[in-house]
């Protein structure tokens, strides 16, 4: 009767659980590359995203500035800030802090003569900024701005718009104060 009751039991062979191992290995294997892809791709689109943000938030900050500015000097900076460029009393520059790649962190002079950073240096992210603005068109009303965004070195992110000056351009006709000037030399 003992043996018979061992004869009429089922279970799995050496061979069937080897198999059975095997096959699942092969797809932990497939799904730990899949969410190890997934994380690597969400990190780069993570980046990309913090990238274009803060690019878009200075530009934004600039951008509004001059459209909306009743005086405008584009100055080269490394030769004179907003506090020291005569009756101009407010603007934005950039504090450098990458020399290689002459970028920093985006800093507003407001008439108070309070020179604070725009964004605090933890919403950059590692990240720094530089920009560039120049006068184009034959109205003086009209300013390029470029911005760009540095991580690691190397510019992940550029935006650049032609800017109307709206204030300079009602006001340009009145009063000659209210031109656009250009320090570069």
């Amino acid at each position: 009767m003992f043996f018979k009751m061992m004869r009429d039991k089922k279970g799995f062979t050496l061979i069937e659980m080897v198999i059975t191992l095997v096959i699942l290995s092969i797809l932990m294997t497939i799904t730990l590359g899949m969410v190890n892809s997934s994380g690597r791709i969400f990190t780069a689109s993570y980046q990309r995203d913090t990238d274009k943000g803060i690019g878009d938030n200075a530009f934004e900050a600039i951008q509004t500035a001059c459209r909306y500015a009743t005086h405008l000097k584009i100055t080269d900076l490394n030769t004179t800030t907003p506090s020291s460029s005569g009756s101009y009393d407010q603007g934005f520059y950039i504090s450098q802090t990458q020399s290689d790649t002459s970028s920093g962190y985006l800093h507003y002079i407001d008439k108070t003569k309070n020179d604070t950073g725009y964004y605090d240096q933890g919403y950059y992210s590692g990240r720094t900024i530089r920009y560039n603005i120049e006068e184009v068109g034959e109205g003086h009303n009209h300013v390029k701005l470029t911005l760009q965004v540095i991580r690691d070195g190397h510019s992940v992110y550029q935006r650049q718009e032609v800017i109307e000056c709206i204030n300079i351009s009602l006001l340009t006709g009145t009063s000659n104060s209210n031109e656009m000037k250009d320090d570069y030399n």
